[in-house]
């Protein structure tokens, strides 16, 4: 049977499993892309994820790279062991257009992370 530990306590986050009687490190990026298609209305066209405005390409996302950084499990200090984080980068890539001329596209390397900040 496997337990699962993940959420808060007292300020406190991680991703942990119980493997017979210890706890194991159990993180999951899950389907991220899906969400990203979900989320923002992409389709995936030759391995990018496109969003179109009508018949014209809008943007379009690859190369999605995440670092997950767990939390420790139960550290003596909550307050100042590390905590949760996300890292990720991908790229995204813009066609523009400006008056009777076409410029070449845009094209950026976006570089995000979150961490855990408990709410209360």
């Amino acid at each position: 049977m496997m337990r699962y530990i993940t959420g808060c306590v007292r300020g406190y986050s991680g991703g942990y499993s119980l493997d017979g009687d210890r706890w194991e490190e159990s993180l999951d990026i899950g389907d991220v892309y899906h969400q990203l298609d979900t989320t923002l209305g992409l389709s995936q066209q030759s391995g990018r994820h496109i969003k179109m405005a009508g018949e014209d390409l809008e943007y379009s996302v690859w190369g999605l790279d995440i670092d997950i950084i767990n939390a420790p499990f139960a550290p003596s200090n909550p307050d100042t062991a590390g905590r949760f984080q996300a890292a990720a980068t991908i790229e995204l890539e813009v066609p523009l257009s400006f008056g009777w001329s076409f410029l070449p596209p845009m094209r950026i390397t976006l570089h995000v992370e979150a961490t855990y900040i408990p709410k209360f």
